[in-house]
């Protein structure tokens, strides 16, 4: 498939220009430019929509519990919840930051993604737990995140290239 879902792009681009009838301003001069596919850009989109929908789980499970157990337990289901979505957001953008690169460019990216998300989780879990908020609330915030994450390898597609 080629640019905009449309077969042999580029056929139909020398066929256009060896008939005479291509111009600038027709519809076929739009699909004969050349795209740059920025990976890394495509990642992070992916990444981000992934975020969305762990945020959306969060905040669901955040008002449910504002309504049943008061305040404090909304703050501490968000703080769970929150630590989780922004983990996985660390590990998006660290693990897309090389784009196209070596394998042992793109481990290291991997390892690295991995070792920096969890030492976010566990230092924001740990701060979460320490601060005085229900414990309870803060675990239904992590799962919630973990079910949106979940949610969201059903939800989310992976855009095609351009």
């Amino acid at each position: 498939m080629g640019l905009r879902g449309t077969p042999n792009t580029w056929f139909f681009c020398a066929r256009a220009l060896l008939a005479g009838w291509y111009r600038r301003d027709s519809h076929r001069a739009l699909m004969c430019k050349p795209t740059t596919v920025s990976h890394r850009a495509r990642g992070q989109r992916l990444m981000l929509r992934f975020a969305l929908v762990q945020l959306l789980a969060v905040v669901v499970a955040s008002g449910m519990a504002l309504m049943l157990a008061g305040l404090y337990a909304m703050l501490a289901t968000l703080m769970g919840g929150g630590s989780i979505v922004i983990g996985n957001a660390l590990f998006g953008l660290r693990l897309f930051a090389p784009g196209i690169a070596p394998v042992r460019v793109l481990a290291r990216a991997v390892w690295s993604a991995e070792v920096l998300k969890w030492v976010w989780v566990v230092g924001s879990l740990w701060a979460a737990l320490h601060s005085g908020l229900p414990s309870l609330p803060l675990i239904v915030g992590v799962v919630a995140a973990q079910v949106g994450f979940w949610v969201a390898l059903g939800v989310v597609r992976v855009p095609p290239p351009p």
